[in-house]
């Protein structure tokens, strides 16, 4: 437990202020992303000199800019920061490209400024998504970890909905330079909350590892406080810091038993994580998670605008009913914790099939009151779209909390959980399990919108979304056979234990090969 002397050090490596920290830079970044968005044909024109005929040209150039750099900086962030001696400095570095990006959009004056702060921005991203959850899932209880994610969805939701609001409004009122004040005052917010935040897990990790080896008096070597010390931290708290006593329900072994290390397994553990069941499920409900959202943003503004005669603003904001289920996500969290994850991914796959396939019956008229009225069709529309929002909502959750807890059971049960001499986590995957994630929603974002396009083009309003609800109905049938624990077993405690049943705690120093 913290020295209660030392309120700064427990606030700074609280659970509270980790996720608050993870949820800033989650949402700074995506802001900043989707501010960038509306007002980029106006910047290529006015700005960079592009002439008007080669503007959309320049726009799938800069999207595509920042697709790819996510894609390969996933894979590569999620290994480093597996193997870094603290996942906090890795998580600077994306704070550093978020900065550079702003500042080359704001003083951009040729295209390739804007080509090369969409690539940072697309680093930044791959940081943020993937040491962010990364760093969030091994900070956390476990069993806190929906909850945790729940705050997390809730930000990458508004922030994807403000962005272009915000930004749009600020730079028609006040000009270009204007609009960069809302993203400066979220980095300068950004740089005080990743700077502060302590990695409250591998510190306390590593006095668990000294005290097991009788080395109490060791406690405050370079050494062991290079692992988590934040960038900002004085001498002061250093010293408090080294008082710290490891927490009692750490302890997994008796006093008498010998720490040793063993190492079980040889084999990498990207290997477990694309062999794991568990795992390959939840990788592929994020990508088909982004497929329906993605899907709609192909398909739904068009129907909307020629079936009910929306304005181009009323078909934006048609996507509200999709965001507004994301303030029940912390509820939603706490439910996954009190149920586990394959109950409410069942629960999600189903809340959202349901009003998926419904919508077809939106354009064949079945709903419409009499034959001038589309009113009744309207409302339908809204509430099926609210519904399959809670259900996205659900499979987020499900999924994030899933690769969290597989990727904790397959480092029990293969590997240690030490440090190798460069202070690196020999047994760590969660960075690589999050940026497989992030590559299989960044999947579903580029397949979604083709998938969708090509369906209503094929089959129109109605084969769309009788597809996608078979779709959704197969993978809930999935989630019930490959998702956490049997829903049909009587656990024998209350709570969250799907992660917990048969899992060596990561702070025990002893191994028993299985």
């Amino acid at each position: 437990m913290l020295d209660n002397s030392s309120w700064t050090v427990r606030v700074r490596a609280s659970e509270g202020f980790t996720i608050a920290t993870v949820s800033v830079a989650l949402f700074s970044d995506v802001f900043i992303y989707s501010m960038i968005v509306p007002i980029m044909p106006d910047v290529l024109v006015k700005r960079a000199g592009v002439p008007e005929n080669e503007v959309q040209g320049w726009i799938s150039i800069l999207l595509a800019m920042f697709g790819v750099f996510l894609m390969i900086g996933s894979p590569i962030f999620g290994y480093v920061s597996d193997r870094s001696r603290s996942r906090t400095q890795l998580f600077i570095f994306g704070l550093i490209a978020s900065a550079a990006s702003t500042a080359l959009f704001a003083l951009v004056k040729s295209p390739i400024m804007l080509v090369i702060g969409r690539a940072l921005q697309g680093l930044s991203s791959a940081v943020v998504a993937v040491v962010g959850m990364a760093f969030l899932a091994d900070s956390v209880d476990k069993s806190h970890v929906p909850t945790a994610m729940g705050y997390t969805s809730f930000a990458i939701t508004w922030a994807i909905v403000l962005g272009p609001i915000l930004g749009g409004v600020v730079f028609e009122k006040a000009g270009y330079y204007a609009a960069f004040i809302i993203p400066l005052v979220l980095i300068f917010i950004d740089i005080i909350m990743r700077l502060a935040v302590i990695d409250r897990n591998g510190y306390l990790k590593s006095v668990d590892r000294i005290n097991n080896s009788n080395a109490d008096s060791q406690c405050g070597t370079p050494a062991t406080q290079a692992e988590t010390t934040p960038l900002l931290q004085s001498s002061h708290e250093q010293q408090q810091l080294a008082a710290v006593t490891p927490e009692p329900e750490l302890e997994t072994h008796s006093p008498d038993s010998e720490a040793t290390v063993v190492n079980v397994d040889s084999k990498p553990i990207i290997y477990y994580i694309f062999t794991e069941p568990r795992l390959l499920t939840a990788f592929l409900a994020t990508f088909y998670d982004a497929i329906i959202f993605t899907s709609f943003e192909a398909t739904l503004p068009l129907f909307v605008m020629r079936t009910f005669n929306w304005t181009p603003t009323q078909a934006g904001l048609i996507f509200l009913t999709l965001s507004v289920p994301s303030f029940a996500g912390v509820l939603f969290g706490k439910a996954v914790e009190r149920f586990g994850c394959k109950t409410l991914g069942v629960i999600g796959f189903g809340l959202a099939s349901i009003p998926l396939t419904l919508l077809a019956l939106v354009e064949g008229g079945t709903m419409t009151s009499d034959h001038g009225d589309t009113t009744q069709q309207q409302i339908f529309l809204i509430i099926f779209l609210i519904f399959i929002g809670f259900g996205l909502q659900i499979i987020y959750l499900v999924a994030m909390t899933e690769i969290s807890h597989s990727i904790t059971e397959i480092e029990a049960k293969h590997y240690t959980d030490t440090s190798d001499d460069s202070g690196g986590h020999d047994a760590s995957g969660l960075g690589q399990g999050y940026a497989l994630c992030n590559m299989a929603y960044a999947g579903g974002q580029f397949a979604g919108p083709l998938f969708g396009g090509f369906l209503q083009e094929r089959l129109g309003w109605v084969g769309v979304h009788l597809i996608l609800g078979g779709l959704t109905i197969a993978m809930a049938i999935l989630t019930t056979f490959f998702t956490g624990r049997n829903i049909f077993t009587r656990r024998a405690t209350t709570g969250y234990q799907e992660a917990a049943v048969d899992e060596v705690p990561a702070s025990s120093t002893t191994v028993t090969e299985r």
